[in-house]
């Protein structure tokens, strides 16, 4: 799946996801389904990310079909983005530790051979565990993943792997891919 840059691309996506943000998404958000089957979720990350259209936008759209008590869970999803995000704006220091940890964290690889095998395997998608690489082939091909994936995706990269969350968190923050 390629996100088209546009703001048309963008009110594309939304009016196309509108009939599902009710009792589908809600049934539904949770099933990867993998690679270009998302239908059940916005796919709307990167345009709300970078402001292509709003929470405020995409939240009209969706109540004005669905109304709150039908479209109560995306609606949450969303405000906990609109949280997340605006907490992060009044702890900046939060991010800037993040920063520092990041640099210690890519140094502490760097200086150690085997870690930076681990890694470098990890991210060209041949650790040899099959979900993780086709997560880390969509993530490559698509620039996106589905909110579960991420979430399997850090448990592997860090309970098994054993690679440090700050690069991984950068790797997926690179991507936009983080709302409904």
């Amino acid at each position: 799946m390629r996100f088209a840059a546009s703001r048309d691309a963008a009110l594309e996506r939304l009016l196309a996801f509108v009939p599902r943000a009710g009792r589908t998404y809600a049934a539904q958000r949770n099933y990867d389904r993998g690679p270009g089957r998302h239908e059940a979720v916005s796919q709307l990350s990167p345009y709300v990310r970078h402001r292509v259209v709003t929470e405020a936008e995409v939240l009209a759209a969706v109540l004005e079909r669905h109304g709150t008590t039908g479209a109560a869970k995306f609606v949450d999803e969303v405000f906990w983005r609109t949280y997340w995000k605006g907490w992060l704006e009044t702890h900046p220091a939060a991010w800037t530790r993040y920063l520092r940890q990041l640099d210690q964290q890519r140094a502490e690889m760097n200086g150690d051979d085997a870690r930076r095998a681990d890694y470098e395997r990890a991210i060209a998608g041949a650790t040899g565990i099959e979900p993780f690489d086709a997560w880390v082939r969509e993530l490559t091909s698509d620039n996106y993943l589905h909110n579960h994936a991420r979430m399997w995706f850090a448990s592997v990269w860090i309970f098994t792997l054993r690679l440090p969350w700050e690069v991984k968190s950068q790797i997926c923050c690179n991507s936009g891919s983080s709302i409904a």
